[in-house]
């Protein structure tokens, strides 16, 4: 039986492959986000309120205000999906007194694989009697980093 008829999910990190059991990923990552995991994906994704020409300068203000309370809590969903991803794949974050572990760009890249994994698999794991309850296909978190550049 290969990889892809068993469900396994294959990854790298760091140029080693690791393997990991879907279901038991998907419990860890709602255990860690307290089942908040499409909740913190799509608030990771958070841009607030475009500007538009007519605004008056208060308008701009209060959406500039909003915009910033909006990155703020961009970052702390990405921040909280960074941890649930370490804990997820039980990887360990990069130790700035070694240098050795997984920076938070190689976990973002295989929570990112996760997501799409996942919804290639059509929400597969979701219909299995023993699997969490769906938290729905989240899209890439990849717009997060997008967040994190800008801070």
């Amino acid at each position: 039986m290969s990889e892809e008829e068993r469900a396994i999910f294959g990854y790298t990190v760091n140029g080693v492959p690791f393997f990991a059991d879907p279901l038991i990923i998907a419990r860890r990552l709602a255990g860690a986000t307290g089942g908040r995991l499409a909740a913190l994906v799509r608030e990771a994704q958070l841009l607030g309120p475009a500007d538009d020409p007519g605004d008056t300068p208060e308008m701009a203000a209060e959406k500039e205000a909003r915009r910033a309370g909006a990155q703020a809590q961009a970052l702390a969903a990405c921040a909280g999906l960074l941890a649930a991803a370490y804990f997820a794949f039980e990887q360990p974050a990069l130790d700035r007194t070694t240098g050795k572990g997984v920076t938070a760009t190689e976990m973002e890249r295989v929570l990112a694989e996760w997501f799409e994994w996942v919804a290639k698999k059509n929400g597969s794991l979701a219909s299995t009697p023993t699997s969490a309850p769906p938290t729905a296909p989240a899209p890439s978190p990849y717009p997060m980093r997008q967040g994190l550049a800008s801070g």
